[in-house]
């Protein structure tokens, strides 16, 4: 087994995938209609793209005269995309985040759907760079999610338990598989696997969801690859559906983890060092904070797991996953593997066959 092969396939593009999807025209029809009773595209003329999907909602582009657009449309009633709306218009504006444009609750016969709208950004995902251009670019990015908690900073907001319960609410499956499909997989093998793995990582995260360290702040999360947008020397992050006013060095520690700058001590060390300096509400040494996020970096390895173990029993299931899909799965777990080897060392074996014996 090979971790390094991951790496080295996803520098060399062996897997990223350009898919340009052309929809089924009865779901064309039915997102337009969607559509046309929303605030925001009411009245307009519309053509409608794939973008992508996962477990929680579909995304599409969509033009109009007015311009180019990412809509994300879900049926689910526990609405991420609320959150994710909500919390993305307060950055409008400041070149964090594409601006967020509307929210809408529409009822289509029977079924409710909720429908998000943003600006759509075109830029060069972090997935499909090269690693030293992210790396001679880190303390830009750095900037960026320094801003973030600055201008977020809460003195009396804390949803640092709210943030454990999304979490025990993802591995419940019944709540986002169609019920036909959890009815079906429910006795598997791999089901029952998944929930022992999901059982023991929130137990031994429940210990380490302390009193935060910093003063909260409106925090990501969920910082993939996929998810930070790179273009004329400029990051902007995307998709706000996970995250919560938390500890900053929580995010901090997640941020290093899922783009692997543990093993970066160079890169980690800049990013660190100008977080501190670019932060104007932080009185606090670079070596506190690293202090800091190192406290937090086996709970960081742990929820990184937990969302990549299902994420991926979605794929297996579900999705059929394209193999950057699941590369970028193997990628989080190789990354995390060291830490979760010490935390979770009862599992190695299965999580290994999992995310690397595919390959």
């Amino acid at each position: 087994m090979n971790t390094n092969f991951i790496k080295k396939a996803i520098n060399n593009k062996a897997f990223v995938v350009k898919r340009s999807i052309t929809l089924p025209e009865f779901e064309s029809k039915l997102v337009t209609d969607l559509l046309l009773q929303t605030s925001f595209f009411k009245g307009q003329k519309i053509t409608v793209n794939y973008h992508d999907n996962n477990y929680e909602y579909d995304s599409y582009i969509i033009y109009c005269d007015k311009g180019k657009y990412l809509t994300k449309i879900s049926q689910d009633e526990g609405n991420n995309l609320l959150k994710g709306y909500e919390h993305t218009k307060q950055l409008n504006g400041k070149l964090i985040t594409p601006n967020s444009l509307s929210f809408d609750t529409v009822n289509f016969g029977d079924e409710k759907f909720f429908i998000f709208t943003s600006d759509f950004i075109h830029g060069t995902t972090v997935k499909e760079l090269p690693f030293e251009v992210f790396d001679e670019n880190i303390k830009t990015f750095s900037n960026l999610i320094s801003y973030l908690h600055e201008l977020t900073e809460s003195k009396d907001k804390d949803e640092t338990l709210l943030f454990f319960e999304d979490l025990k609410d993802m591995t419940k499956h019944s709540l986002w598989l169609p019920e036909e499909d959890f009815e079906t997989i429910k006795k598997s093998k791999l089901q029952q696997k998944v929930e022992e793995i999901n059982e023991d990582i929130l137990n031994k995260l429940s210990s380490r969801m302390v009193k935060p360290h910093l003063p909260c702040s409106l925090c990501h999360t969920n910082l993939t690859r996929n998810k930070i947008l790179f273009k004329k020397g400029f990051f902007q992050i995307t998709c706000f559906e996970h995250s919560r006013v938390i500890d900053p060095s929580l995010d901090i520690a997640l941020v290093f983890g899922y783009l692997g700058l543990n093993k970066k001590k160079l890169q980690k060390n800049q990013f660190l060092e100008q977080y501190v300096t670019s932060h104007r509400n932080l009185d606090i040494s670079k070596k506190n904070l690293e202090d800091k996020v190192e406290s937090y970096k086996d709970a960081a390895s742990l929820i990184i797991l937990l969302r990549s173990v299902n994420r991926e029993f979605y794929n297996t299931f579900i999705d059929k996953p394209t193999s950057d899909k699941r590369l970028e799965n193997s990628f989080a777990y190789s990354e995390i593997r060291d830490s979760i080897t010490k935390t979770v060392p009862q599992h190695k074996q299965i999580l290994d066959k999992i995310f690397l014996n595919y390959y």
